[in-house]
């Protein structure tokens, strides 16, 4: 199927130019690799929620991270038995972003604590 070198999508046999923006078609079927390096997984989690806040912390450090979940079902009945959630980011942050979540599991990361609300500020009121 011809693909597009510029947006990374394929179209039909016999389309010779891009829909999107406008370039010739490339022959063949579209490079594994179009849409750079594939995002390593990190981390486990029970929920997408746990992620969420893993991703935020990371996000916090410098380190763009991705919530991937994915849920089992048994056919024919539809009942979700598992779900697999991981946090997944770029190659070449995954070391650090496995540091970075080992310490915040064993509390060696501290959290800068909230404000505290004004009315707490002077005591009794």
């Amino acid at each position: 199927m011809p693909y597009c070198a510029e947006c990374g999508i394929e179209f039909l046999e016999g389309v010779v130019s891009c829909s999107d923006c406008g370039a010739t078609l490339a022959p063949g079927l579209l490079p594994a690799d179009v849409y750079g390096p594939a995002w390593i997984p990190v981390a486990a989690f029970a929920s997408p929620e746990e992620a969420a806040l893993a991703r935020g912390f990371l996000a916090e450090e410098g380190i763009e991270a991705e919530v991937i979940s994915a849920e089992r079902r048994i056919f024919p009945i539809h009942r979700v038995v598992a779900s697999d959630t991981v946090l997944a980011v770029p190659p070449d942050d995954a070391a650090t972003a496995r540091a970075l979540l080992q310490q915040a599991e064993r509390g060696a990361v501290l959290l800068e604590e909230d404000e505290p609300a004004e009315g707490n500020a002077g005591g009794n009121a």
